[in-house]
């Protein structure tokens, strides 16, 4: 019987150890998710204007491609 019960001993201290172990990395991924949260807010927050600046690049993209299209076209007329 002495065999029985150290065996549930050693079973229990397993099931203990890999309960806090659990415990331990649950902990590790809740701290980095609410970390993560702080940045993403963060972010958003900071990005806000983006779409602007975004729009302005855009633009002046379209600028470029007329401005080389005029020059192209001009090329003949230079003496």
């Amino acid at each position: 019987m002495t065999g029985f019960r150290v065996t549930n001993a050693v079973i229990i201290l397993v099931v203990l150890v890999a309960a806090g172990i659990a415990a331990w990395q649950l902990a590790r991924v809740t701290s980095a998710a609410q970390s993560i949260s702080a940045k993403a807010a963060n972010i958003s927050q900071s990005g806000r204007g983006i779409n602007i600046a975004t729009d302005s690049v855009i633009q002046l993209d379209r600028t470029n491609r007329t401005a080389k299209s005029i020059l192209r076209s001009a090329q003949p007329l230079q003496p």
